[in-house]
């Protein structure tokens, strides 16, 4: 179909806070979903208890990008994670 899907390159263009709260409001999930946690949640410095509220999710993000879940796949009504990879096609797909 004819969507617009945008690419962001979240390190050279850090999301600003209507951008976090875009993807928070329409993640397929929980606000806690957006931050990457690959290192495990005492490496980050963040705590559950910042990752419990959808405010705090926004200054942790706001405060580090880089631990912004990548790659996000977002059309401004739904956002996914695009990883597995199938999620991304079945986005495209809908």
């Amino acid at each position: 179909g004819g969507r617009d899907i945008e690419i962001v390159h979240y390190l050279d263009n850090p999301p600003d806070v209507d951008t976090i709260q875009m993807l928070i409001a329409t993640i397929d999930g929980t606000p806690a979903d957006l931050v990457r946690l690959d290192d495990g949640l005492s490496a980050t410095g963040v705590t559950a208890e910042q990752l419990a509220h959808p405010e705090s999710v926004v200054k942790v993000l706001l405060a580090a990008p880089e631990l912004l879940q990548r790659p996000l796949l977002s059309d401004g009504r739904r956002t996914v994670i695009g990883r597995p990879t199938e999620r991304i096609s079945e986005m495209l797909d809908d």
